[in-house]
């Protein structure tokens, strides 16, 4: 008896009946979501632990918890704002 004979057994190509064909989910695309993503947070991740010692030097000390919190607060509301823009 072979796999394709077992109920409930499913091949990784074939679709369920009435849809279209499976698409490969590894593909250029979510390669370059992946590759946006890490560079993203990377950027991010990098500015973060510099800007309180670029705050200081500008002479900022006192304002450096408001202005950090307004870059994050900025950061997810600029980030909401393009999840919902149309992907064509």
């Amino acid at each position: 008896m072979g796999t394709e004979d077992r109920p409930g057994s499913s091949s990784a190509t074939s679709a369920l009946p009435g849809t279209a064909a499976a698409q490969p989910i590894y593909n250029l695309q979510f390669a370059l979501l992946c590759l946006s993503s890490l560079l993203f947070s990377a950027s991010y991740n990098m500015l973060i632990p510099e800007l309180p010692g670029y705050l200081s030097g500008l002479g900022g000390a006192e304002y450096k918890g408001l202005i950090i919190a307004l870059f994050t607060l900025t950061a997810g509301i600029s980030r909401r704002s393009v999840v919902n823009l149309p992907i064509h």
